[in-house]
């Protein structure tokens, strides 16, 4: 039991391969990644949100799946305002259960925690907030208080994330532009996160919200069109060709069944030679 790793639906969406992802041995001994009706999870699926929840926490591309256990275990974000929320989002969204520790707490961050299965703590941080805890984030306005709650989270051997100083944590966040299932992740490596937030902003007012919309579509019709072509490069070409086609304006333009229809008529008509 102790080498399961429940996933949450909003991250099994996506979960890839976890034995290609290892060596043999150390996939024997290592978490089972287990979807919401308690199956293994596929190899590719596990690949795929390995990225995703890389983006979301500002993980390395090196991180493993040994790693990213912690985006599904417990997080403490100390800190209740509207810095320590943008934290609790993306941390919600991974699929993690958010802990938050502060003496006074936002109506939505306690909306979001309550979400995630967590709970808030309406109190001044102690170190005892950090038992259970896989990852801390450190949120409040006070640096030293910051400074303080980093320092018993790395004795502990915990990863630790300080907001607007990086130098006293151990990873950093990206700044996000979300079209779920697509995600584009913005970092400057700690250097500015305000340039990261502009670009950020940049990239947000030029990409269409329905792109998230298209990738949907197709993913819908990616084992469809297996069934029809079994040969990799070929669905490659068609899926190349259908985002040069008309399909995709029709998403756009909010014409969700009409693409639909053309998506499934071009599948049908595509050769397999």
């Amino acid at each position: 039991k102790q080498r399961l790793v429940p996933v949450l639906p909003v991250v099994a969406e996506a979960l890839g391969d976890y034995i290609d992802a290892c060596p043999h041995d150390l996939a024997l001994d290592g978490p089972l990644f287990v979807g919401k009706r308690g199956k293994r999870l596929s190899a590719r699926m596990i690949q795929r949100q390995m990225g995703r929840v890389r983006a979301l926490l500002g993980l390395p591309e090196t991180a493993t799946p040994h790693a990213l256990r912690h985006s599904f275990a417990t997080h403490l974000l100390a800190g209740g305002g509207e810095v320590a929320l943008r934290k609790g989002r993306l941390l919600h969204r991974s699929g993690a259960v958010v802990n938050v520790v502060a003496p006074q707490v936002c109506d939505e961050l306690r909306a979001i925690v309550a979400q995630s299965g967590g709970a808030c703590i309406d109190r001044a941080f102690a170190s005892t907030d950090l038992d259970g805890a896989a990852l801390v984030i450190c949120a409040t306005d006070d640096r030293s208080t910051n400074a303080d709650i980093a320092s018993q989270a790395q004795q502990r051997g915990l990863p630790v994330n300080v907001v607007d100083d990086p130098s006293l944590g151990d990873f950093i966040f990206p700044a996000i532009v979300d079209r779920s299932p697509v995600l584009i992740s913005i970092s400057s490596s700690g250097a500015s996160p305000v340039l990261a937030r502009k670009l950020r902003a940049q990239l947000e007012s030029s990409l269409p919200a329905r792109w998230g919309r298209l990738a949907d579509l197709m993913a819908r019709f990616r084992q469809p069109l297996k069934e029809k072509l079994d040969n990799i490069g070929a669905r490659r070409l068609f899926w190349e060709q259908t985002l040069d086609s008309p399909v995709v304006e029709k998403v756009l333009a909010g014409k969700d069944s009409e693409a639909e229809a053309m998506l499934a008529a071009a599948i049908e008509s595509a050769d397999a030679a």
